[in-house]
């Protein structure tokens, strides 16, 4: 694996020898992270602005530094850079407020993609029907968002290589873990989160109605947990009772999160289908939605966490 960083005055330094490395990526989390330790020495940068880390030719991870960490005590010298991809740039700037009408797809790539660094976007053609309001405050994350919630039902997904998906996280095949599997691991968890189950849906159908329309969760109800949303479904594409319907079940997958220890570097399984054997037990249908890729001077591991395998875009 090797690091490169780049500083403010385009000086380059590679880095094959480090201390630590952590890599994370989640779904739904629109920037990856990477943190990266190594001994300090006298050929030093200036301020560092960028980290890119390739592993055999592939981009892992392309960004921007967000800190730079000096760390001095006795003979333990160290620096400490944390950058997160360039999906940042579209989180941490503010657009101007403005109405849209019946915008196209390459409408909102040119005016919240192009102006910061994106050559363009991976999707379809879909157009937004009616009048796309961006108020005051919004980042240009924001705003793809919710116009990609909104014509094609899937929340933007951007590459290792700053490649922006409006279709979402697309998923490239199934992987599966245990003994005797692609991939063993040798530490596992299960967390059971009742807190992401949602009791009932009430619904917007369209804009001359109210909130009117409400739909409940039988497992909800049998599992006594109480949680109601709001869905305003009067601009999607896709019919109000299966928002409603599609939301709760996204509530039902998220609250069983597994994750799998493994000793291996996975780094480009994010989306894919999987399917895991804890003790002579298969758990299939679901979906890698977050790793975590750990390289110190001792160990090399990864965490993979996998979530029930239906995907819905809560609006």
């Amino acid at each position: 694996m090797i690091i490169t960083l780049t500083d403010t005055d385009g000086k380059e330094k590679v880095i094959r020898n480090f201390r630590k490395l952590v890599l994370s990526q989640e779904e739904g989390i629109p920037a990856h992270t990477l943190l990266v330790r190594y001994d300090y020495d006298n050929d030093s940068l200036n301020e560092i602005a960028y980290i890119r880390l390739e592993n055999q030719g592939k981009i892992l991870f392309d960004g921007i530094a967000d800190t730079i960490t000096e760390f001095y005590s006795g003979k333990n010298c160290y620096i400490e850079v944390f950058g997160r991809n360039k999906v940042s740039l579209l989180l941490d700037n503010e657009v101007k407020p403005g109405i849209y009408n019946n915008p196209t797809s390459e409408q909102i790539s040119q005016a919240f993609l192009k102006p910061y660094g994106f050559n363009g976007y991976t999707g379809g053609t879909a157009v937004y029907n009616g009048i796309f309001n961006v108020s005051k405050g919004k980042s240009p994350w924001d705003i793809i968002e919710s116009f990609v919630k909104s014509c094609y039902g899937a929340i933007p997904y951007c590459s290792p290589d700053n490649n922006v998906y409006f279709t979402g996280l697309p998923s490239q095949g199934k992987i599966t873990f245990g003994k005797g599997f692609d991939f063993d691991f040798y530490e596992y968890r299960t967390d059971i989160r009742r807190y992401k189950i949602i009791s009932s849906v009430v619904i917007k159908r369209n804009e001359k109605e109210d909130y009117n329309t409400e739909i409940f969760s039988q497992e909800a109800e049998k599992r006594q947990i109480l949680r109601k949303r709001y869905l305003n479904a009067s601009n999607t594409r896709f019919t109000p009772i299966f928002c409603g319907e599609k939301m709760i079940q996204n509530g039902i997958n998220d609250s069983r999160l597994i994750s799998l220890k493994c000793p291996c570097l996975l780094t480009d399984c994010l989306g894919f289908e999987a399917l895991v054997n804890i003790r002579g037990q298969i758990i299939d249908n679901l979906r890698v939605c977050g790793l975590e890729v750990v390289v110190t001077n001792d160990e090399l591991y990864s965490v993979v966490n996998l979530r029930g395998n239906d995907v819905y875009v809560d609006n």
